[in-house]
């Protein structure tokens, strides 16, 4: 018991604050755009919420859905539009995860049009938190390959899982994920958020 206390004063003492928007200091534009999907909780749980799904509906949804992804993502960085709160994310994650949940039938087509509109949204987000120092096209580059690469990996987990336990891995996880988007959205308008 006196160990854990101190493991956990040791590693509190040093606590600093969150910055799920700003820039890892030192490693250049390219490598902070890559960490952008990681540091950004509405992107991270959409992400998993999206692997999930295609996941779920492989390999014909990785067909169509990851192309839409890259497709969509590098269009939205290109071409950069008035920014939307991140909330909107996290109602794509919620309805991603129940998708997961529920297990619907939604073809090889429904992953796609999620990949779409997350894309959109990543992308749009993504152009409002590029600060005026930094070089855009090398945050959007880096964003672009770790925001893919975050993907492929939830879409291959998930495959797998899909195989191995009947689907009931994707199930609880997307449950988790549902309910991970639920309270930060009900956070969000909570007095004083």
């Amino acid at each position: 018991m006196r160990r854990l206390l101190f493991l956990t004063v040791f590693l509190g003492g040093d606590i600093v604050s969150a910055r799920a928007h700003s820039p890892v200091p030192g490693i250049g534009e390219f490598y902070n755009g890559m960490l952008h999907p990681v540091l950004v909780p509405a992107h991270l749980v959409t992400l998993l919420a999206l692997g999930l799904v295609i996941g779920q509906h492989a390999p014909k949804s990785s067909n169509m859905a990851l192309p839409a992804f890259i497709v969509a993502l590098v269009a939205a960085l290109a071409y950069p539009t008035p920014p939307v709160s991140d909330i909107a994310l996290l109602y794509l994650a919620l309805v991603c995860g129940l998708v997961a949940v529920l297990a619907f039938d939604i073809g090889a087509v429904g992953p796609a049009v999620f990949a779409l509109a997350v894309a959109v949204l990543i992308g749009n987000s993504v152009n409002a938190d590029i600060p005026s120092e930094q070089s855009p096209w090398l945050l959007r580059a880096g964003s672009t390959l770790g925001a893919t690469l975050i993907l492929i990996i939830f879409g291959g987990v998930a495959a797998l899982l899909k195989s191995r336990w009947n689907g009931i891995a994707i199930r609880v996880l997307g449950s988790w994920v549902a309910a991970v988007a639920l309270m930060i959205i009900a956070l969000s308008f909570a007095p004083g958020a």
